[in-house]
């Protein structure tokens, strides 16, 4: 830990993110961008070759997305990614489809030229394309990208109505906090960038926070990742009792950021303490104070055994979303305590997480904090989460 007053610490991280988040731009810029296809290569090597040139469109979405904010926040002038954007937007809408209830469906996973591989029966791959489409529009002024986004974030819609059409599906009659979680974050997304939306999406937005909250379980100290219905829970089956510490820690600053810029949208008048809560206790609760620190990927909500094989591994993302929450934490409360975690995480993620090197991140570790994968990228790690942390984190530090 960095020695000196809050606020010098505070400057200190803030460097320190911002070198880093130059380092993690270069790297995936010089190895992802694929010049001939268009689109980005996500299955990168620690020294960035490309062990899979399958593309996934998570991944796509996402990295436009982020070098669009990027290119935002540098007020235009980043003019060197107005290139790998343009490549990266273009391969996106191409790997859209119809399907066969006549709705607009993304692929999961492409070929290095755009050809269909796989689809899921989920919602994610059409939500970071709307995400892409609508921070494209933003950036370029583009209204046929707007128009786009709208478009497809109304099919979302109907998916979450009627998952069917996304093709049937078995299972327990769980409501996942995933849904309302990037529902919400949508809806922030374009009343930010495009503030003539603000009108729209209210009931929705309302419901989502309402249905976040429902995930709390007041009696275990958690939010839980499946409930049946409103602060409703299973106890008796594994997925009933899942938490997941580092998407917890996302929702709550999820919701730390909506409260902050639209307090009038809200059910309760006190989002940004359940907000707070939710993140302090996710922390808690996923932190390994005994194994070098980091955040288990998932707990129990009782203390069962978990049945994942993964249940105790170290992964990128949820350091990632702490590094923002307890930024936000900090700039609302200027506490000490809230500084000293941020620097706590952010000193872990640089002993483990970065390249020596060049500086981008590995993602798999043991509880020992064993490397599993030598990778940087894969098929959900890719130009997103490392880089919007460090951005989001270093931009809250600064304020």
């Amino acid at each position: 830990m960095l020695a000196g007053s809050t606020e010098d610490l505070a400057k200190n991280i803030a460097k320190e993110l911002n070198d880093n988040l130059n380092q993690v731009v270069t790297f995936w810029l010089k190895y992802s961008v694929d010049e001939e296809n268009g689109g980005y290569f996500n299955c990168l090597t620690d020294s960035g070759v490309v062990y899979d040139p399958s593309k996934h469109i998570w991944l796509q979405g996402r990295q436009v997305w982020f070098l669009c904010r990027l290119y935002l926040s540098s007020k235009k002038t980043r003019k060197d990614l107005i290139d790998p954007i343009k490549k990266g937007v273009a391969f996106l809408k191409k790997c859209c489809f119809e399907s066969k209830n006549g709705n607009m469906r993304f692929y999961f996973s492409v070929t290095k030229d755009g050809k269909g591989l796989t689809v899921q029966r989920k919602i994610f791959s059409e939500c970071f394309a709307v995400m892409g489409f609508l921070a494209y529009s933003t950036a370029f002024d583009d209204q046929a990208y707007f128009s786009l986004a709208k478009e497809l974030f109304q099919t979302v819609g109907k998916f979450i109505e009627n998952p069917s059409l996304l093709g049937e599906k078995m299972g327990p009659p769980f409501k996942p906090l995933n849904i309302p979680m990037i529902t919400l974050n949508i809806i922030h997304e374009f009343w930010e960038l495009q503030p003539a939306t603000r009108d729209n999406f209210k009931e929705t937005a309302i419901q989502c926070i309402k249905d976040i909250c429902g995930h709390i379980d007041e009696e275990t100290d958690c939010v839980r990742e499946n409930m049946l219905e409103l602060n409703s829970f299973d106890d008796e089956t594994a997925a009933g009792r899942l938490c997941c510490p580092g998407h917890v820690i996302e929702c709550g600053w999820f919701l730390l950021a909506f409260a902050e810029s639209y307090p009038d949208i809200s059910p309760t008048q006190n989002l940004k303490g359940i907000a707070t809560k939710m993140i302090e206790q996710a922390f808690e609760k996923g932190w390994d104070y005994g194994h070098r620190g980091g955040i288990i990927y998932f707990t129990d909500a009782i203390g069962f055994p978990r049945t994942e094989l993964e249940w105790s591994m170290k992964l990128w993302w949820p350091m990632t979303e702490a590094l923002i929450a307890y930024a936000y934490l900090w700039k609302n409360s200027k506490s000490e305590e809230h500084l000293k975690k941020l620097g706590l995480i952010w000193d872990v993620c640089k002993k483990h997480f970065l390249h020596k090197e060049h500086g981008a991140w590995f993602g798999y570790f043991t509880k020992e904090f064993q490397q599993t994968h030598a990778i940087i990228g894969g098929p959900y790690k890719g130009c997103f989460h490392v880089p919007r942390a460090l951005l989001w984190a270093k931009e809250l530090l600064e304020r």
